[in-house]
C-alpha cells in the first residue's frame, strides 16, 4: 500500500499535502519507505517555504501521527515514520 491509496481511506488535507511533498521531491510513496527524516523535511519545507503558523504545523504533525497509528494498527506498515518528529519551537 502507498500513502496515496491510504489517503482515500483516511481523507485528510494534511495527508494529501504530505503525499504531494513526496511526489514533488521524487520520494517513494510506499508506506514501508517513509522515514522520520523525510517527515522532518516535509515539516521544515512547510515552515520555510509556506510560512505556516504553529497551530497549522501542529495539525499537520498530529494528522501524520494519527495516520501512522492507524496504519500500524491495521497492519499496513510496521514502523512509525513520525517517531521523534516534533514541531519546531
Amino acid at each position: 500500500m502507498n500513502i496515496q491509496q491510504a489517503t482515500d481511506d483516511f481523507p485528510a488535507f494534511d495527508l494529501k499535502l504530505y503525499a504531494e511533498f513526496l511526489i514533488k521531491h521524487h520520494r517513494s510513496v510506499k508506506l514501508c519507505d517513509l522515514t522520520p527524516a523525510t517527515t522532518r523535511q516535509f515539516i521544515q519545507e512547510q515552515v520555510i517555504q509556506y510560512y505556516i503558523k504553529p497551530r497549522t504545523l501542529q495539525r499537520h504533525i498530529s494528522a501524520l501521527k494519527s495516520f501512522c497509528d492507524y496504519c500500524i494498527k491495521e497492519k499496513y506498515m510496521e514502523h512509525n515514520f513520525t517517531i521523534g518528529v516534533q514541531a519546531p519551537k
